[in-house]
């Protein structure tokens, strides 16, 4: 699979904060933008626009190691297979890293400086990625942050899928069963978590 990014320079939109500039990908439609992160979206995720975060300030990240409430699965992003992409169904946005991001397309992201000169965790937007989960496909998008450690541990994964996948895969979650189907019209994909037992 090959995505060809073209950035687009315009500078009619100069003093527009909202997009700096626009990169489309032929055949498979994904398309990279820089829309900063709105609100909503900035309320759940606070640092996401800050700096690197030092190790040793590391916020609590909301998906932590052991919790026997995480949510993940085994699927593909792109030709790259993630075998724990963590779902967080309250999150307003799907998150990869840009190392994650640099994997599976061949066309790379830089890190974005920020008006210290220093390196912002935002690196931009990229829509229309295909998600491969079982049988169906989803079209999403996603956040590509520098580093993900506010939103979790990055040793458990580098994917974090929120709220629009959730929708768009019609996601359903029964905690007492440990079961999360993804439904379409007529199939079903069904993954039993595995949970501790006390």
């Amino acid at each position: 699979m090959f995505i060809e990014l073209i950035r687009k320079n315009d500078d009619s939109s100069e003093g527009e904060p909202k997009e700096e500039g626009i990169t489309t990908t032929e055949g498979v439609g994904a398309e990279y933008f820089d829309i900063f992160l709105t609100r909503s979206e900035l309320t759940y995720h606070k640092y996401l626009m800050c700096s690197l975060i030092p190790l040793i300030f590391l916020r609590n990240p909301i998906i932590t190691e052991g919790c026997p409430s995480n949510l993940k699965i085994p699927c593909n992003i792109g030709h790259v297979h993630v075998e724990k992409a963590y779902i967080d169904p309250n999150s307003p946005l799907n998150i990869m890293t840009r190392m994650m991001y640099n994997w599976i397309l061949r066309r790379k992201l830089n890190p974005r400086e920020n008006s210290n000169r220093g390196v912002s965790n935002f690196t931009g937007r990229i829509k229309g990625m295909h998600v491969f989960l079982g049988n169906f496909t989803y079209i999403i998008d996603f956040m590509i942050v520098e580093d993900i450690s506010s939103i979790i541990d990055p040793k458990l994964s580098q994917v974090v899928l929120g709220k629009p996948f959730v929708e768009i895969s019609n996601m359903t979650h029964k905690p007492p069963e440990a079961i999360i189907r993804f439904t379409n019209r007529t199939s079903e994909v069904a993954y039993k978590m595995p949970h501790m037992i006390k």
